[in-house]
């Protein structure tokens, strides 16, 4: 919870973004919910489409151990 309320908001646009292609690069995504607030920001401010690329990607926290 704390982490989606965290990400919320959290990203600012450009007008310049809008109707471009975006590819969000993270290293490590964890729960996605940053990755997520940044395409919802970019979505908003009308990017025409927006792709996240991830490195490496941890266990979802439910099968986490």
């Amino acid at each position: 919870r704390e982490r989606l309320s965290d990400a919320k908001n959290r990203f600012r646009t450009h007008p310049e973004e809008a109707s471009h292609q975006i590819t969000l690069l993270d290293d490590v995504m964890t729960t996605g919910t940053r990755v997520r607030g940044a395409a919802d920001a970019l979505r908003h401010a009308g990017a025409r489409s927006e792709e996240i690329w991830c490195l490496a990607r941890t266990r979802a926290p439910s099968t986490a151990r």
